[in-house]
């Protein structure tokens, strides 16, 4: 959810804004020349899309939390804001693809921080830990927490206030708002509360996770939830430059799936544009989810900006349902369950890392790792965040009322459990046949309808 396309133009990171944050006295082109294996300028590498970047600006400055063990000395590592930095090399085999390998990281977002390279050894090791570290409190914190759950949660609740039990988008929403709010309400303060899950396993503790999400809340917009625009925006929609990204690749046949769905539906319920404006259940929907909405007396106050404060035509409809659908099934999905596989293995992906007396500063070894009683956190938190799977996505055909509407439904769950399941799969034994990891998570069959967990 983080890579971004190192970019002189109008997409991705920029590079003017990255070089303030970059280390001056390090070799930048030297480096870029030898991951990609060519004679080439740092700036025409930007320029034809070599380069890629993965940063949390949204972490930068985060306080760590006061933690020591008299223990080998053991005192935890301050939080901080990394910066990796990948290249698209090309394969001596011109019929082979591209490769992204990581070539550089920063061990900060400042300019006085260390730079690790594949070429340091235990050093090297110690900073893939340390983008780790700060990956997993984002994914878990930003992507998964705000961007699936509390922005999902006041659309449901609108939904249930202003749609009409019979109307049909209560009848299509109902199965993708089930288990949110119940979701929310019992474990939202299990997991980031203080002396929480969350305040026990990350280096930021209750204290910086809280700030975390507020910049991240006050960062973020509905245009995220726009799967299509978010990887354009991102600059990742290079297949040649970056050929396996399987989120992407997958995650662009469910994204149309759902789309068209929506469109036969939308188009059924509605035949004109006029009858979508002339809707006051609707219109009354809208206005409370939208931060812009500003009709009394629920007008703003679902607070998502960048959500539509009145809809007027059947396309804005079909654009508004469409990112709705997808962030409560495949994205919820694609960022959840990777979390018990992925996320649940400490020297995989640690929550912290610790200073210990037995290891040098600059290098890795297990001694920087969690505890045990972290570890076994960790490993709780990942089997009840991704071991449950209530429903699948658009299973629900048979319980419409509609008896158009069920046929709508089941015949695009009938083509994405066939055909779009048929490529996906195909797709993952070719990544097994190249070496590369599969990717389960954007398979029909495990993805669900709802944010249940």
């Amino acid at each position: 959810m983080l890579i971004l396309l190192l970019y002189i133009g109008s997409v991705g990171a920029d590079w003017d804004y990255l070089k303030t944050r970059l280390n001056n006295s390090y070799q930048w082109e030297t480096a870029v020349q030898d991951a990609i294996g060519m004679d080439i300028s740092l700036k025409e590498a930007i320029k034809t899309g070599y380069l890629y970047i993965v940063h949390y600006p949204l972490l930068d400055d985060v306080p760590t939390k006061n933690e020591t063990s008299p223990v080998h000395g053991r005192k935890l590592m301050k939080a901080v804001s990394p910066i990796a930095l990948f290249a698209s090399k090309p394969s001596r085999n011109k019929k082979q693809p591209n490769q992204l390998v990581p070539f550089a990281i920063q061990m900060g977002h400042t300019k006085d921080s260390d730079v690790a390279t594949p070429n340091d050894g235990d050093k090297w090791l110690l900073a893939k830990q340390t983008v780790q570290v700060a990956d997993f409190v984002y994914a878990g914190s930003v992507e998964h927490l705000l961007k699936t759950h509390l922005f999902i949660e006041p659309i449901c609740v609108a939904m249930l206030r202003h749609f009409h039990s019979l109307h049909p988008l209560h009848q299509l929403l109902k199965f993708h708002c089930r288990g949110v709010s119940g979701t929310n309400k019992f474990n939202i303060n299990n997991l980031t509360g203080r002396n929480s899950t969350s305040d026990l396993l990350f280096a930021v503790g209750y204290p910086g996770g809280y700030q975390l999400l507020r910049r991240s809340f006050e960062a973020s917009s509905w245009d995220d939830a726009d799967f299509v625009k978010n990887i354009k925006r991102r600059g990742m929609n290079n297949n040649n430059k970056v050929p396996y990204y399987p989120y992407r690749d997958d995650g662009l046949l469910i994204y149309k799936s759902i789309k068209n769905m929506v469109c036969n539906y939308v188009h059924f319920f509605y035949r004109k544009s006029c009858q979508v404006e002339s809707d006051p259940e609707l219109q009354a929907f809208a206005n409370e989810v939208s931060a812009e909405g500003n009709t009394p007396p629920d007008g703003g106050k679902g607070m998502i900006k960048g959500f539509p404060s009145s809809i007027k035509t059947r396309r804005q409809l079909v654009d508004m349902l469409t990112p709705l659908i997808w962030t409560t099934s495949a994205q919820h999905s694609a960022i959840n369950y990777p979390s018990n596989y992925y996320g649940s293995y400490t020297p995989n992906m640690p929550t912290k890392l610790y200073h210990d007396s037995r290891v040098n500063d600059d290098n890795f070894d297990l001694f920087n790792l969690p505890g045990k009683r972290t570890a076994a956190v960790q490993v709780a938190l990942g089997m009840n965040l991704a071991s449950l799977r209530y429903d699948r996505l658009l299973d629900y055909s048979d319980e419409l009322q509609h008896i158009n509407a069920s046929k709508i439904v089941k015949r695009h769950s009938q083509r994405l459990n066939g055909y779009t399941a048929t490529v996906i799969e195909s797709r993952n034994r070719k990544r097994y046949q190249e070496r590369h990891l599969t990717y389960p998570y954007l398979v029909p069959g495990w993805i669900t309808n709802s944010i249940h967990t």
